[in-house]
């Protein structure tokens, strides 16, 4: 059996890949474990959004050792931008996978009502050939019982008016 270890940071950095409901709550986990690192609300007004980004990227690329072995400054910082820009990341990765498994289950419920509708066919085939048949013997103009005909002749608007005979 092959363990493997993983850092918190890997953790973190590892995003939905099945789209399923295990996979949903795994990505709502670690939406609430990065919001639970309390960073969001951290303002950093003298640093360019580009900057946040690219530390950011470093973080999410970099080996947790790498890290680890960085400067207190710079691992700080390049850890906070991570995290703040690995919320956005984490609820957009939610909502895509919450997303696309509502689309799925509105497929699938589809798809059984399209099966079900597939199954009555037969049955309304049936009949509309019974149907069929019996008209024919009605409006057959060598019917013994006019009366029949007459009564359903006159009961169709499209036929009222024409003689039949």
């Amino acid at each position: 059996m092959k363990r493997t270890r993983q850092s918190p940071l890997e953790r973190l950095r590892r995003a939905p890949t099945r789209v399923s409901v295990a996979s949903l709550v795994g990505a709502i986990e670690r939406l609430q474990e990065i919001r639970a690192l309390g960073v969001s609300h951290i303002d950093l007004p003298g640093v360019p959004p580009v900057r946040v980004q690219a530390l950011a990227r470093s973080a999410t690329t970099a080996r947790a050792q790498a890290i680890a072995r960085m400067p207190p400054p710079r691992r700080h910082a390049t850890l906070l931008a991570f995290a703040q820009v690995e919320e956005t990341t984490a609820l957009d990765d939610a909502l895509d996978l919450l997303d696309q498994l509502i689309t799925a289950m509105l497929a699938r419920v589809e798809h059984a009502g399209q099966q079900r509708r597939l199954r009555t066919l037969k049955d309304l085939d049936r009949a509309a050939l019974l149907l069929r048949q019996a008209c024919l013997v009605v409006l057959d103009p060598g019917c013994a019982d006019r009366r029949v005909r007459d009564a359903v002749t006159s009961s169709n608007p499209s036929r009222a008016g024409s003689d039949p005979t």
